[in-house]
């Protein structure tokens, strides 16, 4: 008896936990899908999107501006576009956050459009970004402007001072080694110079590697971070829109449950002035409780 008493005792603890964490589930479910909630999360994640976009496009900028005369103007193209789109995301957060807190479906449903078009916009970063990678090694980016202003640098014009700094900062010498300068090799290859006067800068004891090499490195380093994240951006996109499309589908349920529960009341079952009250419901004859 002792046996099934227990038995019996340890099935209903079980039934009464199981029972209890059911229920602190659901409460924790309507919690995280309370619709303020969904706001504000859909809010964070957009602005973090922001920044992140914001934040390498300027960073990529500041690096690669001191070479901007050797890199070709479609891969500054790439971060100014990023950071627009950062720009686009901050303002569509603000006015998105102010229109969908109103839980108007219109509104979450205009909102969801914007975030499409961004994420459209974040895709295009990505790709953009990889096939420049590919281009910086090819030579698309670099090179064809090198070889104009390597001539400047011989010649003795206003390049060289621009040419010698990047030559000293990416430890690199001619374009494509120290053999571009024959027996003329500047100073600035050799960035293990000595106190020793005088000093030559020879093909023993300069760089060997060329600054074509270096900078387009230094390119497609700055391409694959704007590509991946882009890439990131734009998956952390995909989770923003679907949480906007469940907050649309809440929204809207919310505005049809008043309406439904009204005429699905049997206290309200053929009361003619309660039907007026609901906006385009027109009530039959002065005889008749059916809605047309």
């Amino acid at each position: 008896m002792a046996l099934n008493y227990n038995s019996e005792a340890a099935c209903e603890f079980l039934s009464s936990a199981f029972q209890w964490i059911v229920n602190k589930f659901k409460k924790l479910w309507s919690v995280l899908t309370s619709i303020k909630l969904l706001i504000w999360t859909i809010t964070i994640l957009f602005v973090i999107t922001g920044l992140s976009l914001l934040i390498v496009g300027i960073v990529v900028l500041v690096m690669c501006n001191n070479y901007f005369i050797l890199i070709d103007n479609t891969f500054f193209l790439l971060p100014v576009f990023m950071i627009g789109t950062a720009v686009i995301i901050f303002l569509t957060a603000c006015l998105g956050f102010h229109g969908v807190t109103r839980n108007k479906y219109d509104y979450v449903v205009s909102f969801i459009t914007l975030l499409v078009t961004i994420l459209m916009f974040e895709i295009t970063v990505t790709v953009l970004g990889f096939a420049l990678q590919d281009n910086a090694w090819q030579g698309n980016v670099v090179l064809y402007k090198m070889h104009e202003y390597m001539q400047e640098f011989i010649n003795g014009g206003w390049g060289r001072s621009f040419w010698n700094t990047m030559q000293r900062e990416l430890r690199c010498c001619g374009i494509k080694g120290v053999s571009d300068f024959g027996n003329r090799i500047p100073l600035s290859c050799c960035y293990d110079i000595t106190t020793f006067s005088p000093f030559e800068c020879t093909s023993s004891n300069s760089t060997y590697y060329g600054c074509y090499y270096s900078l387009a490195g230094l390119v497609s380093e700055y391409a694959f971070a704007i590509a991946i994240t882009a890439a990131t951006a734009s998956c952390l996109q995909v989770v923003i829109t679907a949480i906007a499309v469940y907050l649309a589908y809440r929204v809207k349920r919310q505005q049809e449950i008043p309406y439904k529960g009204l005429l699905e009341s049997p206290i309200n079952q053929g009361s003619k002035a309660n039907y007026n009250s609901i906006p385009g419901l027109i009530v039959g004859g002065p005889d008749s409780n059916d809605i047309i």
